[in-house]
């Protein structure tokens, strides 16, 4: 009964691992995307006396964690207009890309650093590998657009943090787990600036010269998704356990008490997953 059990739980998890989180992620995206579209406020500046001719960012110094902040949108890997958050932490990965903190500001010169889900929650970075050299990725800041060419990629170890460091130039770097359903390395892509078509696609969008801007004011940073302590889990599954016993031991004559004790052992076991999804690798 135990092994049965134990079979049937850890059974539940694959499906709950790859499509309730996914339906979780896709919930917080669109409220991101509304917030994004509500919230960021900016102010054009005078252009700039260094790369004057492609649009910068001044960003406020401080931007809390869980913040949309750009968005995202890679062709060859099947990823439109995703938003991505201020944090590469776990909480803010449920949500969908996230800004290593440090690292440069979408719209800035320097390394910008996004690491992104494989395989659970949105799972943004699932087709990251089939990207390939010259390939596009593009990042957006209100209507400002810069475009980047795909021009390395990498497998590294997941403590080698030389790929986040600051560069001289305009640089993207995307970093998700690899092999898939492993956190055993880092799948890494880095692309360049492409200046002719970063500033053919603002050209298109407005009527003069690209402009330098700033950000006044920043959409909520509120999490959409909950933080989920990992002491829960032995709560929830000692709860589940006590249910099952209930069920098969003390009351296994009463019908009706048995059905609604593994209705609770279910609903128990179901918040279970949530905590133990929470436990595993931060880009899984």
């Amino acid at each position: 009964m135990v092994l049965m059990c134990a079979g049937i739980y850890v059974l539940g998890f694959v499906p709950y691992a790859l499509f309730v989180s996914h339906h979780s992620a896709v919930v917080a995206q669109d409220r991101l995307q509304r917030a994004l579209a509500k919230g960021l406020k900016t102010k054009s500046l005078p252009l700039g006396s260094t790369d004057s001719s492609i649009p910068q960012v001044r960003w406020p110094t401080e931007i809390p964690t869980g913040t949309p902040i750009a968005r995202l949108s890679i062709p060859s890997a099947g990823i439109l207009n995703d938003v991505v958050v201020e944090g590469a932490q776990k909480v803010q990965l449920e949500e969908g890309p996230g800004h290593y903190a440090g690292t440069a500001m979408p719209g800035n010169a320097g390394n910008i650093a996004l690491a992104g889900h494989r395989t659970t929650w949105l799972h943004p970075f699932y087709n990251l590998p089939d990207v390939g050299i010259g390939d596009r990725i593009v990042l957006e800041v209100g209507k400002h657009v810069w475009v980047y060419r795909v021009v390395d990629r990498a497998v590294v170890s997941p403590t080698d943090v030389s790929v986040l460091q600051p560069l001289r130039g305009w640089y993207i770097t995307l970093t998700t787990c690899t092999p898939l359903y492993s956190a055993a390395d880092r799948f890494i892509v880095r692309g360049v600036l492409s200046i002719g078509a970063t500033l053919a696609a603002n050209s298109s969008v407005h009527s003069s010269a690209p402009s330098n801007f700033q950000v006044r004011s920043l959409p909520s940073s509120k999490a959409v998704l909950p933080a989920v302590p990992g002491y829960l889990l032995p709560i929830w599954l000692g709860v589940a356990a006590c249910c099952v016993l209930g069920a098969f031991v003390v009351t296994r004559r009463v019908l009706a008490i048995r059905v609604v004790l593994l209705v609770l052992a279910a609903v128990a076991a179901f918040e279970s997953y949530g905590v133990a999804l929470n436990l595993l690798p931060r880009t899984w």
